[in-house]
């Protein structure tokens, strides 16, 4: 199958923006309640204002945080990677496990932890810096690596793109 890096790209952008707006509401959530006449302490030991308003400005920061991590991928793009290349950042990589279908992941330090759908394939948005990133970049096509995981797993790089 012929992997559209810009349609990936699309649809990491979109989930980003999902991902933005979900915490906008909960930070709202959190604002209006610790503004609510409910959360007003009744005591000195009453701190739910007090939890929700740290609440909502945490919640604030990520997603100021988001916003600044979809901008930067606005800004750029996956580029395409040829099946002798080295893994690197942008790379959409596929391991083979013991399961009877590679599974994908796409290296990016902007989404990691997502899980992405194109093709109807899912897709794990990792980070270099993560165990299984830092394992992956500079391998090529072929080579095989074993999980940090308590029960040792082996994997095959089987595709690059």
């Amino acid at each position: 199958m012929k992997w559209d890096k810009r349609k990936l790209h699309s649809v990491l952008l979109e989930t980003m923006k999902a991902e933005l707006h979900a915490t906008l509401s909960a930070a709202e959530t959190a604002k209006e309640g610790a503004n609510h006449e409910d959360a007003v302490a009744k005591s000195k030991y009453d701190t739910h204002g007090l939890e929700l308003s740290y609440l909502a400005g945490s919640q604030f920061e990520r997603a100021r945080a988001a916003e600044s991590k979809i901008a930067l991928l606005q800004n750029s793009f996956f580029k395409d990677f040829d099946e002798d290349d080295e893994i690197d950042l942008g790379a959409l990589v596929f391991l083979q496990g013991k399961g009877p279908r590679p599974q994908a992941y796409l290296i990016s330090d902007l989404g990691a932890g997502l899980d992405l759908t194109l093709h109807n394939e899912k897709i794990l948005v990792i980070s270099p810096e993560s165990p299984l990133g830092e394992a992956l970049m500079g391998l090529y096509k072929g080579d095989a690596i074993d999980s940090k995981e308590r029960q040792k797993n082996s994997y095959t790089v089987v595709g690059l793109c």
